[in-house]
């Protein structure tokens, strides 16, 4: 009894989980490609700022379904190649698709320069 009832939350979780996934993309795909030179970028900032890590790679997935763009890219076409904002966010996405990477990628390019960037490499 307590074990269906505890199934039956989780198929719930995973739901409204789903749900907000799905709303997110949605609302990132509005705003970001909208044909308007102004767009709000409060929004975007806050879908990826305030989830966890996981709900973000799940976000990045469902955006791509929905656009032909990638939501990376998008965020430097929207905010400009050279906005800080724009490479925070991007390196926000980088992270949640793959931690690792994004780590081992920093660490690699501390390593590359003539002389070591110790305040990157640290």
């Amino acid at each position: 009894d307590d074990a269906q009832i505890m199934r039956k939350e989780n198929v719930e979780q995973l739901q409204q989980q789903h749900t907000q996934v799905y709303d997110d993309a949605k609302l990132l795909y509005r705003t970001l490609e909208t044909k308007k030179e102004k767009f709000d970028k409060s929004a975007v900032i806050q879908v990826l700022c305030r989830r966890s890590w996981s709900h973000l790679a799940l976000v990045c997935n469902e955006y791509g379904k929905k656009s032909m763009f990638d939501l990376r890219a998008m965020i430097e076409r929207r905010f400009g190649k050279h906005s800080k904002s724009g490479h925070a966010l991007q390196c926000i996405i980088d992270v949640a698709r793959n931690r690792h990477s994004f780590f081992a990628q920093l660490l690699h390019q501390s390593f590359n320069k003539m002389s070591t960037d110790h305040d990157t490499l640290i």
